[in-house]
Parts: structure tokens; C-alpha cells; sequence
């Protein structure tokens, strides 16, 4: 049984996707900030293999405690889906510089800093990682400080792929959704990724559009 981690599981898009997995057999671990609706999920998994994890993975420290954790828990990671950013896409009026600084600690940093600390467990167990951002690109309604972190975790796996695939063999791929898909949907391109089928697949961001082919571009 595969032992999964679903960060940013606390928002509607993260919590999908824990719920794919988990149908699909894999333990899954959700970590986010808010820690009711991760009790909530992990209450309707209905069994011992969702368990749940309240942390600030923006936190080098916290990061490294919740791999670690998860490692000694179950004695492997088999695979990893962090979800960046949140539901929300900023408005025109949230460009101060403090959104700058969150969106680019809560997306690209977390996200970087997470995938390199738990390269060496996914190694060990041939396992994979997603990146799902919260929005596509600055193609959509996503602007400013979203756009440009966003944009940036793009440039992130595309990175990571060339790095962790070079030297560990692991494979990293990206989910860019835009702003109105179904999050069923978003939720089965990401298993994809993860899964076996998907095994030659690296560095590829997978958007996944609304029906509406002027907002799929990358």
C-alpha cells in the first residue's frame, strides 16, 4: 500500500485529490494549516489510512519534522502531491508587497523546499511527486503576486525534474488549473501523474482548462 502525502489538503482542490488517492488504495497523509477540515477529512475516510498533520510548511523546520514524522510513522514515503497556494485567486487590490512575500513563501518555497527534503525517501521507494499550483498562469483571472508565484512553480518543477530526475531517477510534473474546473477533475490528473501510467512523464505541466481553449495556454 503506497503512503501518500497531500499537502495544502485544508482547501477544496487538496482535499479532492486525498480523496482520489485514498479511493485508489494509497495511504494517504493530509497536511494543511487549518486543522478543521482536516479532521473532517480524515473522518470521512472512514478507516486507519488517512491520518492528518497541522503544519506551516513555509517552516524549514516544520517541513523537515512532518517528513520525518511521516517516515517513521510508516515507514516509507511513496509519493508526494503538494498543493501551492489556495483556492483564492488575489484580486486587483491585494499587490501590496506582503502578497508578494506570501504567495511566493506559501507556493514556491514550500513547494521547493518540501520536494528536496522528501527526494531521498521517494528515492528509496521509486516514487514520484506533483506539484499542483492554484492557478494556471497570468493567462487567467490569477494576477499580480498569484500570477508571478505561480508562474514561478512552473520554473520550479521543470527544475526539479532536470535535478531529482538526472541524480535520483524521480520524476516531478505539474497540475496548472485554471480558475472554474471541476476539482474531480483536477483530482484525476494529479493521480495520473503519480501513478505508474504516467512513469516516462517528467517536467510536463499538465493544465487542466475549463472547456475554454483561449485559457489553456502555458
Amino acid at each position: 500500500m503506497p503512503t501518500t502525502i497531500i499537502t495544502g489538503a485544508d482547501s477544496r482542490i487538496g482535499a479532492s485529490i486525498a480523496r482520489r488517492l485514498h479511493a485508489d488504495g494509497h495511504r494517504v497523509v493530509v497536511v494543511g494549516q487549518d486543522s478543521e477540515p482536516l479532521v473532517e477529512l480524515t473522518r470521512s475516510g472512514d478507516d486507519d489510512r488517512c491520518s492528518f498533520l497541522v503544519a506551516d510548511l513555509t517552516s524549514p523546520t516544520i517541513c523537515a519534522g512532518v517528513l520525518a514524522e511521516v517516515s517513521d510513522r510508516h515507514g516509507a514515503i511513496d509519493g508526494l502531491v503538494t498543493h501551492v497556494g489556495n483556492d483564492r485567486l488575489w484580486s486587483d487590490d491585494d499587490l501590496g508587497l506582503e502578497s508578494w512575500r506570501r504567495a511566493f513563501a506559501d507556493q514556491l518555497i514550500a513547494c521547493h523546499q518540501l520536494i528536496l527534503g522528501a527526494q531521498p525517501a521517494l528515492a528509496r521507494s521509486g516514487g514520484s511527486a506533483v506539484v499542483v499550483s492554484a492557478s494556471s498562469s497570468g493567462t487567467d483571472r490569477a494576477v499580480g503576486a498569484a500570477a508571478a508565484a505561480s508562474d514561478g512553480v512552473r520554473n520550479v518543477v521543470r527544475s526539479l525534474a532536470l535535478d531529482i530526475g538526472s541524480t535520483r531517477g524521480l520524476r516531478v510534473n505539474g497540475v496548472a488549473p485554471t480558475a472554474c474546473p471541476d476539482v474531480g477533475e483536477i483530482a484525476d490528473v494529479a493521480a495520473f501523474l503519480l501513478g505508474r501510467d504516467a512513469r516516462s512523464v517528467n517536467g510536463a505541466i499538465a493544465v487542466v482548462a475549463d472547456g475554454d481553449a483561449s485559457r489553456s495556454a502555458l
